[in-house]
């Protein structure tokens, strides 16, 4: 029985598919540490006192008080405003204001580079790239936070629906995410992707796979 030949090309095909397992897993664990809210309906309220929420709990309230470690507060009766509490803010820098927020597109990078402020300006910018579409759900802010969990300052982006004005009821946060290792997040960045567990078997096999039809050509 003559035994298969394997070519020195297959084996070098081999490698590059495990180099590709060893990158994809790398690739992964990149974004294992993103952390998203799912889709929600968090309604803000046309009053003064808003919605505070806190980004790593999820709970939300009309006052801090009642909103241990808020992290945002979304109000105004007249306006659409968005404050940060001590430690973080929203995102401002890529619109021609310094203190008003920009509606972000999705893949902008929301890190330090952007600035923060903890007060901005209402978010109803209405002209150029950045500004905030009325009857639209495509509305992005960036923010950042400190993470009361690690101590860190983290980095997140926040999704709007905006109804007919800026001031109509409709208005809701639809969700959310932020890196909890400090490091920058895109805009509309989520936690789906695969468990690196399953990727590597996945992979690996097809490598596998590979080398035994080269064993068989062989």
């Amino acid at each position: 029985m003559t035994r298969p030949v394997i070519h020195l090309s297959t084996l070098k095909g081999v490698a590059a598919a495990l180099a590709l397992v060893a990158g994809s897993v790398a690739s992964m664990q990149a974004h294992a540490d993103v952390v998203y809210s799912g889709t929600t309906s968090i309604a803000i309220p046309v009053s003064t006192a808003g919605i505070y929420l806190n980004v790593v709990t999820g709970a939300t309230g009309t006052s801090s008080s009642a909103t241990p470690g808020w992290d945002l507060n979304l109000w105004g009766s007249g306006s659409l405003f968005a404050w940060g509490n001590t430690g973080g803010g929203v995102v401002t820098g890529l619109g021609a204001s310094t203190s008003a927020a920009d509606n972000l597109a999705l893949g902008t990078l929301v890190n330090a580079s952007l600035g923060t402020s903890l007060s901005p300006g209402g978010l109803q910018t209405e002209t150029g790239a950045t500004a905030f579409l009325l009857n639209s759900t495509n509305n992005y802010i960036g923010f950042s936070f400190l993470n009361e969990a690690t101590g860190a300052t983290n980095y997140g982006w926040m999704r709007l629906s905006i109804g007919t004005a800026f001031n109509d009821p409709a208005r809701a946060i639809i969700g959310y995410a932020y890196d909890n290792t400090g490091a920058g997040i895109g805009v509309g960045a989520v936690t789906a992707v695969p468990e690196p567990a399953s990727a590597v078997l996945a992979l690996a096999g097809l490598a596998g796979l590979g080398l035994w039809r080269a064993r068989r050509r062989g």
